[in-house]
């Protein structure tokens, strides 16, 4: 794999993941889910995705609900999920 596409990755795998911390979404358990599947799908998600500023913005809180939109995050679902377990 090239070094930009490696740095495209890593840098959506950070991304996903100050974005689960802002949403409140316990990272430990979400990683270990299913044996890392979730996490994986949702890292996956995040390399194709086709708003990663309307992410950006929520992560540095230009946006004050913090709530995935359902058009923009191809992850909306599976976050939502970890929201709603307490």
């Amino acid at each position: 794999m090239s070094r930009p596409m490696v740095n495209h990755v890593e840098q959506r795998e950070r991304r996903l993941d100050q974005l689960l911390e802002r949403l409140g979404v316990n990272l430990s358990r979400f990683r270990r889910d299913a044996s890392g599947a979730t996490y994986e799908r949702a890292s996956w998600n995040c390399v194709r995705c086709r708003h990663p500023d309307a992410c950006r913005d929520l992560i540095e809180g230009r946006v004050l609900m913090p709530k995935v939109a359902p058009g923009l995050c191809p992850n909306c679902e599976i976050i939502h999920a970890y929201m709603s377990v307490t």
